[in-house]
């Protein structure tokens, strides 16, 4: 180690220490169940189209491309594109960040509190781009969480330790 990478070293443990950096994730959070039930059907709808399409055989002559957008793949396909883009416009992410178990400790969570953990990590909610949402804050999701399926908050629990998680540490010199 050089004295230039301890310097650097130094100025990055300093850096975090003063901002107090955590590690976060992102988890999507769709607000219209409706637009997530007409994904899974184009999903399934997908999935049919494709277990069903006939096999080209070699030597046959390739569909024109009029053929091919009337094909039930191509119908499926658009069915399914235009429902992810339904979701996405429906959707937000929760940001969390990750906590240790001193700071849950010290939070003083009530007994048998559902949510408390969740609005502990939520650093902020924002849309699929990255933009803060300022409007949607802890008082608008503690209202959103019992709405949301027990898969859904699962999701959220599921990011609140992935957060919480060693990193994957890429450390294995070339």
């Amino acid at each position: 180690m050089t004295e230039n990478t301890a310097a650097t070293y130094l100025d990055l443990l300093q850096a975090r220490v003063a901002s107090k950096a955590r590690k976060t994730t992102r988890v999507p959070v769709c607000l219209d169940p409706a637009r997530l039930a007409v994904l899974d059907t184009a999903r399934q709808q997908m999935r049919e189209a494709e277990k069903n399409a006939p096999v080209q055989k070699p030597g046959a002559p390739k569909p024109t491309a009029k053929m091919a957008s009337v094909s039930p793949v191509a119908k499926a396909r658009k069915a399914l594109d235009a429902a992810e883009e339904s979701v996405r416009e429906a959707s937000l992410m929760f940001v969390l960040e990750g906590k240790d178990g001193d700071e849950i400790a010290e939070s003083n969570l009530a007994e048998g509190d559902k949510y408390g953990i969740i609005l502990l990590c939520l650093k902020g909610v924002e849309d699929l781009e990255g933009n803060p949402i300022p409007e949607i804050g802890p008082d608008k999701v503690t209202q959103l969480l019992p709405t949301l399926s027990a898969g859904e908050r699962a999701l959220l629990y599921t990011g609140i330790t992935m957060a919480s998680a060693a990193p994957d540490f890429p450390t294995s010199r070339r």
